[in-house]
């Protein structure tokens, strides 16, 4: 079984939510890829404000949450994004991480449309 699926979210459209119980610091692997810049139609994220990356189904409907129950970074070990826990989750819960500021400012900064 996967350990994230994607759902109807009460926060934003679709989100992505947890398939099992999870304990704080569980990691997992976000695969993404490059993107040259961000269109319409990508759900990407700004990194080191010069490269873009889309984030494969389900973690691109990750929503915002003030309250998070992740954290999503870059690992140059991996040469991509990772995704920790930073408290338990149940069954069936939504995954949420902090946009961080001015993520309303545009579209394209957007996760989870």
């Amino acid at each position: 079984m996967k350990p994230f699926h994607k759902a109807i979210s009460k926060i934003h459209g679709r989100g992505c939510f947890a398939s099992f119980p999870m304990n704080k610091g569980e990691k997992q692997f976000v695969p993404s890829f490059l993107q040259p810049k961000p269109n319409d139609r990508s759900v990407c994220i700004d990194y080191n404000g010069a490269t873009w990356y889309d984030l494969f189904n389900p973690f691109c409907f990750l929503n915002h949450s003030n309250r998070p129950n992740a954290e999503l970074y870059w690992c140059d070990k991996e040469n991509g994004f990772i995704l920790e826990l930073i408290e338990d989750v149940v069954n069936g819960e939504e995954i949420t991480f902090d946009y961080g500021e001015g993520w309303s400012d545009t579209q394209s900064h957007r996760v989870g449309s």
